[in-house]
């Protein structure tokens, strides 16, 4: 499975790697070097799986995703600072760790 890069760039953003833990991570977010919050999301990872394009077979690896924009809210939230993605973080680890338990 291939992880996620350090750092993403994508609609004119840089988003770096913060932090990361079992169940997620933390990615700040830039626009042109100035800071414009925290993205934190759970990991999610795409299957191994193959198509053909152009009928020629082409196969792609597992990979860790990041997430795009219909996914905040759902498994991805933004923050403005760094306190308020740790808390979230923090909450979607506690909730990995019930799930895995068996609890609810």
């Amino acid at each position: 499975m291939q992880k996620l890069n350090a750092v993403v760039k994508k609609y004119g953003l840089t988003h770096t790697q913060t932090m990361e833990t079992e169940h997620g991570y933390i990615y700040l977010v830039q626009s042109k070097g100035v800071k414009s919050g925290f993205d934190v999301f759970m990991k999610k990872v795409s299957k191994d799986r193959e198509a053909t394009i152009g009928g020629v077979k082409i196969h792609f690896r597992s990979a860790e995703r990041y997430p795009n924009d219909n996914a905040f809210g759902v498994w991805a939230w933004h923050y403005m600072t760094f306190d308020q993605a740790l808390a979230k973080l923090e909450s979607l680890e506690a909730l990995a760790e019930l799930k895995s338990s068996g609890g609810k």
